[in-house]
């Protein structure tokens, strides 16, 4: 249902005395200025030769980043970031943009550690997950 309604225009003289922005909030004098060391890391498609007879399925990857071989929370405030698990594909597709906070002084010794992992969905297993490789 249409609702009629009036518009009005009114041409004038402009209007100096029309109060600004600026003066209904409390801006402060400088610009708030802070520094983030963030790296993007994107993981695209996996492939795996497994030995004959052997099959991973169900590939998901923990991502960690570690100085000193300690790691470190840069995930949010975690140290561990497992990306998704696309069910029964032997070379996935990831579709995950992770973002890492580093620490403003960047050491030497840092490491980017990729762990791929086979989720087992079988009930029989004894292992949830089994270690497909990493980097």
């Amino acid at each position: 249902k249409q609702v009629p309604f009036l518009v009005r225009f009114e041409i004038g003289k402009e209007k100096t005395k029309i109060p600004k922005l600026h003066h209904y909030f409390d801006f402060p004098p400088s610009p708030h200025m802070v520094f983030v060391n963030e790296v993007l890391i994107q993981l695209i498609q996996v492939h795996f030769k497994f030995p004959r007879g052997v099959r991973g399925r169900n590939i998901f990857a923990e991502i960690q980043i570690l100085v000193d071989d300690e790691p470190i929370d840069c995930f949010d405030g975690e140290s561990l970031y497992t990306t998704h698990c696309q069910y029964h594909e032997e070379n996935p597709y990831f579709n995950d943009d992770i973002i890492a906070q580093l620490p403003l002084e960047f050491h030497k010794n840092i490491i980017l550690s990729v762990h791929f992992y086979h989720a087992s969905v079988d009930p029989k297993s004894k292992k949830s997950r089994i270690s497909c490789g990493f980097s």
